[in-house]
């Protein structure tokens, strides 16, 4: 064998060498990529907020007023007490409570609860929920520098007016007893209080956190609760993340299924729409129009639909320096026709026959008589011819339902020889109108903000004319406001539910609102997931289940 023959045979030698080394790592390499574990897609739940009034500028609770600020905190943070699917007031931070005389009350937190990771705690220990949070966190509330519309709710809390004042460094009225019990002082009783701290203002927070944090905790917000904010852009979209350190156990909140929700910030109807028709989005709430556009477009026709009542009251208000008498107003009331009304609205309502939602308050929303349309012709022969024939000022808001709804109403009223001159206004409009008097019946809404018949009753008592409360016509009555302070005082729950009977009634007998529908949760999803309604509308997250 020669020398040139031998050379070729070493690199042929050499090259299988490599071939095979290459062969192997590459089999080696596929071997193991095989046996490696894929990793599970994580469970994301897309939905979409359609936002009506104002885009979301702060995730503090101490700004919570707004829907869209309300459906983040409640994800986020937590409260003493909650509402649940059912309107009911239940545990959340606090285990449990009590009270002698409703003026004192005790509030006994659940020892598990941690706020959530963050670099600005040096330890698991600095996390852990104190009742020092929680007097922190109602302090701040209801500090001299708090703009929060939460205040207008704890005025009962003892030395409230001496703290707004800056004559006293702190909020006697709140005060830790323990590590893990807070008091509550209040001037006057009241025996809805457990459900009064449910506001999702009076979500705690860590001093520790608002403190490092400063102005950057408005938009980096730190809690207890079952979601994590993970990212935000502002007018676009919000990231929620499940939250690793979310306590578990018996009687308490269910950890959730999902672990990634993305929320899509609109106040674009039609882009709500485009998004859940392109299944962007598993979830949509409709109004009247979109349901009506729903069921006319064959390809989204078929996703399923929940329609569900809610406590969101739809009215108009009399202006009662215009239409001053409270006979003129029930011949208005009777000579609507409510059961034409609620054809119209269809899914998207259920006509009011009593002030109280059947929702929330089930015990106390039975069918009132000055609801009843049969009375008109009575209530009609009392009024004065003149005062009839004068015309109506009736301002209503500018969407679809809305118009449609005053048109009916004014057609009922011309037929019994009333004009009506309408104004279909935006709402900035219409806040104008009303601020400024300039209206006889002007549409609005109410929605409870916690589960309690006090509440509920609230703007058309004497003590909240603005500015410190919504009773924007300025309604007064005695016997009224004694019938909901005796209620607030008693823990009967026979007392209670008769004394609030008797102030609707006081209610429609001077008939200071012209009472129309509760608004219906109407809903459709792409079947993917379970998430059951909320009378206060809502999003439990946390209780969304996979298909």
């Amino acid at each position: 064998m020669n020398k040139n023959s031998l050379r070729i045979k070493s690199k042929f030698w050499i090259a299988g060498l490599i071939l095979i080394f290459a062969t192997g790592s590459l089999l080696t390499w596929q071997s193991y990529k095989s046996s490696s574990p894929t990793p599970e897609p994580i469970v994301q739940l897309r939905d979409i907020l359609l936002l009506s009034q104002t885009q979301i500028s702060s995730f503090d609770p101490l700004d919570a007023f707004h829907e869209g600020h309300i459906q983040i905190v409640k994800q986020v943070y937590e409260t003493l007490t909650d509402v649940d699917e059912h309107g009911q007031c239940v545990p959340l931070l606090a285990d449990k409570w009590e009270t002698t005389d409703n003026k004192i009350w005790r509030f006994h937190l659940k020892n598990n609860v941690f706020f959530s990771t963050s670099p600005i705690f040096a330890t698991k220990a600095e996390r852990h929920l104190e009742a020092a949070d929680v007097v922190y966190s109602f302090q701040r509330l209801l500090s001299p520098e708090s703009k929060s519309l939460g205040v207008a709710y704890f005025r009962d809390i003892a030395g409230l007016d001496e703290y707004r004042a800056s004559k006293q460094p702190s909020l006697r009225g709140v005060r830790a007893i323990s590590n893990d019990v807070v008091e509550f002082e209040l001037t006057q009783p009241d025996a809805g209080f457990f459900c009064v701290v449910s506001l999702p203002f009076a979500s705690i927070v860590k001093q520790q956190a608002v403190t490092r944090l400063g102005e950057d905790f408005k938009l980096k917000p730190i809690g207890t609760g079952s979601f994590l904010l993970t990212s935000y852009e502002p007018d676009q979209r919000v990231v929620l993340s499940r939250n690793p350190d979310f306590r578990q156990g018996p009687n308490e909140p269910t950890n959730p299924a999902v672990e990634e929700v993305r929320i899509q910030l609109t106040r674009d109807e039609n882009a709500a729409y485009a998004a859940f028709s392109n299944g962007a989005t598993d979830f949509l709430s409709l109004d009247f129009a979109g349901l009506t556009r729903f069921r006319q477009q064959a390809n989204v026709s078929t996703a399923p639909i929940v329609s569900q009542p809610t406590a969101k009251l739809q009215f108009y208000l009399f202006n009662l320096k215009t239409v001053a008498k409270s006979k003129v107003r029930h011949a208005i009331s009777a000579a609507v026709n409510r059961a034409k009304i609620q054809e119209l609205i269809g899914d998207s309502g259920l006509m009011a026959t009593s002030v109280f939602p059947a929702a929330i308050f089930p015990e106390l929303s039975g069918k009132h008589p000055a609801l009843d349309s049969t009375n008109f012709k009575s209530a009609h022969k009392t009024t004065p011819k003149r005062k009839r024939l004068a015309v109506l000022r009736l301002v209503c808001f500018n969407d679809t339902l809305s118009r449609a709804v005053a048109s009916r109403i004014a057609d009922d009223l011309q037929a019994e020889g009333y004009t009506v001159k309408i104004e279909a206004a935006a709402f900035p409009v219409l806040v104008e109108r009303l601020t400024r008097g300039e209206y006889d019946l002007i549409q609005l809404y109410w929605g409870p903000l916690y589960a309690e018949p006090a509440h509920y009753l609230g703007p058309f008592l004497t003590s909240q004319f603005p500015p410190q409360g919504n009773n924007f016509n300025q309604y007064s009555n005695a016997s009224f406001d004694q019938r909901i302070a005796s209620a607030k005082a008693s823990s009967n729950a026979a007392t209670r539910r008769k004394l609030f009977l008797e102030a609707q009634d006081v209610l429609l007998k001077d008939m200071p609102l012209l009472l129309l529908y509760f608004e219906n949760l109407v809903r459709v999803s792409d079947n993917k997931f379970t998430l059951p309604t909320h009378p206060l509308l809502y999003r439990r997250y946390s209780l969304a289940q996979p298909q």
